[in-house]
């Protein structure tokens, strides 16, 4: 399994993983708390086998208690890679040389959330 998708950003199994490990869900709690009678699914999505479907990311991102946009954000970049940049570039508001200024600073700050009162 891949930890990085092309752009270089966490895979979706590998954020599912971590989230989970991180918060201490069982592959049987998520898949309870889904619906699912085994907790098959889960694993399959942990380690990679599965795609989660896009109208399963709030259902999966409650079950383990991540945020939902975040989880959602993965699932684009991975599986429709394009796909953010160009609602980005259509919905945010910001012109394409403010984008890469945003751009910019993430990969200046590590992806973090800098303070805009600190200087980089």
């Amino acid at each position: 399994m891949k930890n990085k998708t092309e752009a270089g950003h966490e895979t979706v199994a590998k954020f599912i993983d971590a989230t989970m490990k991180e918060r201490k869900v069982s592959d049987t709690v998520a898949a309870e708390r889904m619906g699912y009678n085994s907790p098959t699914i889960i694993r399959m999505f942990r380690d990679g086998r599965a795609k989660v479907s896009f109208d399963e990311v709030p259902d999966l991102a409650d079950a383990i208690g991540a945020d939902r946009a975040v989880l959602l954000e993965h699932a684009l970049r991975e599986y429709l890679p394009t796909m953010v940049e160009v609602l980005l570039r259509c919905h945010s508001g910001l012109t394409d040389n403010e984008l890469a200024i945003v751009d910019l600073i993430r990969d200046l700050s590590g992806r973090a959330d800098p303070n805009p009162t600190i200087r980089i």
